[in-house]
């Protein structure tokens, strides 16, 4: 694990050329250790302004433990700051904090970070340079959307304006202060999204993942997250039964929500069931649902397929509803 680290922080030094400082990692053996340790179960946390970072073990090697130590390498570029990240006034810039985290993270996908943010352009949901640099606006947005699109900019900053200009946005300079203006940055990030190709596959699919609503108008929010934070860690202690129990109440709170029947299927999957997995999503799939709640669905169910050999055409619940 400290190998691992110690070679992505040395990445980030060799692309930003920023000395590091001193960061404490806190490794946990599961969610529920976690959980019960510093209150966080399946969210793993990077607190710049202490220079520590809350992650499961299981997260090393991964784009998530790349993510949360650009936070904290962050905090030795922005070291004027009291939280260790750019301020707005007294709100973080959020879009420059994770922007730049989601920009150096390894590719999660044959997709890259652009495609995905042509696609947005294409559904024509992409954000402007403005809408990403002010705080609330990002908050305001699905995590998905937001954290991609300011990825995406990020990176475009990094290769065309270069790190020092990155950086002393970091550090809290103004864009004017730098000669660049946001209409001028916007022009450029979209001509370069312009110039990819846009497979129609990426685009649908992007229309599912980037069109969820924000936090702020989900149904019964604290209720439904504590219930799937207690299914998850259930399902990861092998417990089906009483993560089943826990999915199904915040199904009653939140039917729209697609989490309370993938979770489910992937506690079939990981006991090597995939077939009960599909046959769990064809019972339960509700007579009444939006296209983007059953193209959710339906993507697990590919994957579900591939790995149970179940021939594609056979979803005959959701293909009825397709």
């Amino acid at each position: 694990a400290c190998t691992d680290l110690e070679f992505r922080l040395e990445q980030l030094v060799k692309r930003l050329g920023h000395p590091p400082s001193r960061y404490d990692v806190y490794l946990y053996k599961n969610n529920r250790t976690k959980m019960a340790l510093m209150g966080a179960g399946s969210t793993s946390i990077a607190k710049p302004w202490t220079g520590q970072m809350h992650i499961p073990a299981a997260a090393i090697g991964t784009s998530l433990s790349a993510h949360e130590l650009v936070h904290l390498y962050g905090s030795s570029i922005a070291d004027d700051s009291f939280l260790g990240v750019p301020l707005t006034g007294w709100f973080p810039q959020i879009g420059l904090v994770e922007g730049l985290a989601v920009a150096l993270e390894p590719e999660k996908s044959a997709t890259s970070l652009h495609q995905w943010a042509a696609a947005m352009e294409e559904l024509e949901i992409l954000p402007s340079v403005d809408q990403l640099f002010d705080p609330l606006w990002f908050w305001s947005q699905g995590g998905a959307k937001a954290y991609t699109a300011a990825g995406s900019l990020l990176r475009f900053m990094l290769e065309s304006y270069g790190t020092e200009t990155v950086l002393a946005l970091y550090r809290g300079e103004e864009l004017n202060e730098l000669g660049l203006a946001a209409n001028e940055i916007n022009d450029g990030w979209r001509s370069r999204l312009a110039g990819l190709e846009r497979k129609q596959d990426i685009v649908e699919l992007a229309r599912t993942v980037f069109m969820e609503p924000p936090v702020f108008l989900r149904r019964c929010v604290y209720s439904v997250g504590r219930n799937l934070s207690k299914a998850a860690l259930q399902r990861d202690e092998g417990d089906l039964e009483t993560s089943m129990e826990a999915c199904s109440r915040a199904r009653k709170l939140d039917p729209s929500n697609t989490r309370t029947l993938r979770l489910p299927a992937s506690a079939f999957a990981a006991l090597g069931s995939s077939e009960a997995a599909l046959d769990f999503l064809d019972t339960n799939l509700p007579d009444q649902t939006t296209r983007i709640y059953r193209a959710r669905l339906n993507l697990v169910r590919v994957r579900l397929s591939i790995i149970s050999a179940r021939p594609v055409d056979t979803f005959s619940p959701l293909a009825a509803h397709m």
